[in-house]
């Protein structure tokens, strides 16, 4: 599923989480951090099969700092909280005390999931949380935290809180989502953009419209 660190030919951060439960299978629009540096399977069918953990061996536990040590997440995908607030414990105090823009913050995250051998994670984005005063946290084409060392080996990927619950575990039969099925997977990108390519046409058919034109005119 995730291959060597190489340049990736991706026109975007966008990718497909396709979630099963044996019975039903429903596809999901997320971002993914490393699109610039590492490519991921090209399709469903060759993408890696990872089960839902929980962090702290707590479901629905999101909260990086509620942890358990003596836990491995070897094939699994481990959902956290994007941003951290006090309320979330001592771990959380370096990045938000005198850090508005949690500088540091994701970098810690994914490296407390790598050390619990997490084989991807899922970082819950708020919809329109401000964090800095003008600013709010939306997904869009290209979304990625430049904070994070892009040479980092663990898949991390971005999607909104509420999705992830209202929806993503609504297709369980269990709270625990433990009969999840999860897959990431990136079709490669088209060598023609759209919008390029319509500009194109318009831009011909001027040019034959106009050299038509001229040749009645010469006539």
């Amino acid at each position: 599923m995730f291959q060597e660190l190489r340049r990736v030919n991706y026109d975007s951060s966008y990718a497909y989480l396709s979630v099963s439960n044996g019975e039903e299978e429903q596809k999901f629009c997320v971002n993914y951090e490393q699109w610039r540096t590492r490519p991921i399977a090209v399709d469903s069918a060759n993408a890696e099969v990872l089960r839902l953990g929980w962090w702290g061996g707590k479901i629905n536990n999101t909260n990086v700092c509620n942890r358990n040590l003596s836990l491995q997440y070897t094939e699994q995908v481990v959902a956290l909280n994007y941003r951290l607030s006090l309320e979330d414990g001592p771990c959380a105090l370096p990045f938000v005390t005198t850090n508005t823009s949690f500088k540091g913050a994701i970098q810690y995250e994914v490296n407390s999931l790598t050390s619990q051998n997490a084989s991807a994670a899922i970082l819950l984005v708020e919809r329109g949380r401000r964090y800095i005063s003008r600013w709010g946290d939306y997904l869009f084409s290209e979304f990625y935290d430049p904070d994070l060392n892009q040479s980092t080996q663990l898949p991390t990927f971005f999607m909104y809180k509420s999705v992830f619950f209202n929806e993503l575990l609504k297709l369980s039969q269990n709270s625990a989502g433990s009969d999840l099925l999860l897959r990431f997977y990136r079709p490669p990108s088209s060598l023609w953009d759209i919008s390029m390519a319509i500009v194109w046409m318009i831009a011909m058919f001027c040019v034959a419209v106009g050299g038509y034109w001229a040749g009645l005119r010469k006539l």
